[in-house]
């Protein structure tokens, strides 16, 4: 509703495959655009899936662009090669888990507060301050100046991984993986490992007294999981 407020747009009809419901025109007490109607809402327990808003804008007369004025003080620093700090980082990583030490040049770097992330190296931006997140998530730095590896970043270089690798069989496993449980087992030595499943690298996981913690973020965390 801001935005149809704001700029020159039209709110066009659609078609989607899926049950839906049209878009709010109230809002408590607020009459909100009667376009809005055309917009649709996906409900999650209606399509046994997340919950959605669609809404299909066309643009029908210019607008001023102010895109140059908008300054934000940004903590983003993009660091465009391998530095020595960064290589600390990445040889730390490449000893641990069998990584090509010669990959990490193909890549530019952002270290944020405690964490350091990725991005390919062809990209550019000069204004930095457009972005709240940029890059994926490389690892995580501890007090003593060692990087521990994200689970994410552990996907993107699941190839190139090759030592550290913590093999799950199990179904049980899985489901405690992506629960962010404790896959029990008493045959692994202390430290970080990848956890790997038929094939694929699942994320990273903590050594601790009765197996390995999982490392998968909160939010790609699911309760429910079954196996085929």
């Amino acid at each position: 509703n801001k935005i149809l407020e704001k700029y020159p747009l039209e709110v066009l009809d659609f078609e989607i495959p899926l049950r839906s419901n049209p878009g709010f025109t109230i809002s408590g007490d607020k009459k909100l655009n009667p376009e809005l109607a055309k917009a649709k809402r996906i409900l999650p327990w209606e399509v046994d899936s997340e919950g959605f808003f669609i809404i299909k804008l066309k643009k029908i007369d210019e607008v001023e662009d102010k895109s140059k004025d908008f300054k934000i003080k940004s903590e983003i620093k993009l660091i465009s090669n391998l530095n020595k700090e960064i290589k600390v980082y990445t040889d730390q990583l490449s000893e641990k888990f069998g990584i090509d030490k010669n990959i990490w040049s193909e890549f530019k770097y952002i270290k944020k507060s405690g964490d350091l992330f990725f991005i390919d190296k062809n990209w550019e931006e000069k204004n930095l301050s457009l972005f709240n997140r940029l890059g994926t998530k490389l690892g995580t730095f501890d007090k003593h100046g060692n990087i521990h590896l994200h689970s994410f970043g552990a996907q993107f270089f699941e190839n190139e991984i090759s030592e550290n690798v913590f093999e799950i069989t199990e179904e049980k496993q899985v489901k405690d993986y992506f629960n962010g449980g404790i896959i029990r087992t008493s045959e692994i030595s202390k430290g970080q490992k990848v956890i790997k499943f038929d094939g694929y690298v699942l994320g990273t996981a903590a050594f601790v007294n009765n197996g390995l913690k999982s490392q998968l973020p909160k939010s790609k965390r699911i309760s429910e999981i079954s196996y085929f």
